[in-house]
């Protein structure tokens, strides 16, 4: 995987939010034009759709094929008629190969031959979270024969952070974030089947649990968790803990504030972070008279904060204090660090202060007014 960054002129970034800010109104803007440069390599074959995660999801989209993002999903690649080509796809485990063709990739409209790969033409919106924030982009998938076998699916992600001006429900209009631009090549595998591998079926008789954890499951309810799935539990010198996960955000953070009303302690082990599409986390779940500090997930503090979020303020990362958490602004026009701050602090109920940090503005590498702030946790 490779990692490179780009900065555009203020100006130009400005100008061209204007087309994807319209894009994000209307839908996405038609593909450009994508012609051959290499001949058509030879995609035939039989594979099993043995990854997850943001590239696959990506390829996925690209090829209409949602529906192999089941576990244990099968596509076979045949020619069509002249250079087109024919996908077969057996949905998940239990599925089964249909007679037609489930999808249909027609040469010189769906793709086009270059540099020795399939190029799918019409690129995918999409995004991706790292270390440095939230990048909304848009993707190019590419296909070729992998080495020594199987299929390679290249996945090249291009753009930048946005700033939101306006938002409800589903209608967003946002402006890019001058020198934020980035560039994300990688690539996964499919690999060669000749029939779907046999089943395993352990007969083994599973140890009892520990009456700890046996409690433990009991208070974690399935109206408590609600789509929030329970992966494990694990007796702990402190508690139990419990290994999680969330196909979305706002399910984590739902979840705290249940596991909070139902007066349930917990300390987060290992905060939210996305991985085989899904949101995955481990708490630590405190015996039932135990009580302590509530500290939520840093994936919390950014749900709360967006919901309090100023209308001139964006949020940047956010880092656990001893005294709560930490984090930094981007201003913008005639907002105040302290306004911001007492905005928050009146619509949340979570913390007990909302400090400005000196100095309490200060200007960023690209010119934005920054401010940072400490949530006290009451």
């Amino acid at each position: 995987m490779t990692l490179c960054r780009f900065h555009t002129h203020p100006h130009a970034a400005v100008l061209a939010c204007a087309a994807l800010s319209l894009g994000a109104w209307t839908g996405p803007a038609s593909a450009a034009s994508v012609k051959d440069n290499s001949a058509c390599p030879d995609l035939s074959g039989h594979y099993r759709v043995a990854e997850f995660g943001e590239a696959n999801g990506d390829a996925l989209q690209a090829l209409s094929s949602r529906m192999a993002g089941f576990l244990d999903s099968e596509v076979q690649f045949v020619r069509g008629v002249g250079q087109d080509w024919e996908l077969f796809i057996k949905s998940g485990a239990m599925g089964r190969f249909p007679s037609s063709p489930s999808v249909t990739l027609r040469y010189g409209t769906d793709f086009a031959c270059r540099d020795g790969s399939v190029e799918l033409i019409t690129p995918v919106r999409t995004s991706r979270k790292t270390e440095q924030g939230w990048f909304e982009g848009q993707s190019v998938v590419l296909l070729n024969r992998a080495s020594p076998n199987g299929l390679r699916l290249a996945v090249r992600f291009s753009g930048g952070q946005r700033s939101t001006l306006f938002q409800y429900d589903s209608a967003r209009l946002s402006l890019p974030i001058p020198g934020t631009g980035m560039r994300l090549n990688e690539a996964i595998r499919w690999p060669d089947i000749s029939k779907p591998a046999p089943p395993r079926i352990d007969n083994t008789p599973p140890a009892p649990e520990a009456p700890v954890v046996a409690q433990t499951r009991q208070r974690l309810s399935a109206s408590l968790l609600g789509p929030v799935m329970l992966t494990g539990l694990k007796p702990d010198p402190q508690g139990v803990r419990a290994s999680l996960k969330a196909t979305q955000s706002k399910q984590v953070a739902a979840l705290e504030d249940r596991l909070r009303s139902a007066s349930i302690g917990y300390r987060v082990l290992r905060q939210p972070l996305w991985s085989n599409n899904a949101h995955e986390f481990e708490l630590l779940i405190l015996p039932a008279a135990s009580v302590a500090a509530w500290r939520p997930s840093l994936l919390w503090v950014e749900h709360e904060l967006r919901r309090t979020r100023h209308p001139l303020a964006e949020h940047g990362p956010i880092q656990a204090d001893p005294q709560g958490y930490r984090v930094t602004l981007t201003l913008s026009g005639s907002a105040q660090a302290q306004d911001v701050a007492t905005r928050i602090h009146t619509l949340s109920g979570a913390f007990a202060e909302v400090q400005v940090q000196p100095p309490t503005e200060a200007m960023s590498a690209s010119g934005a007014r920054t401010a940072q702030l400490l949530l006290v946790m009451k």
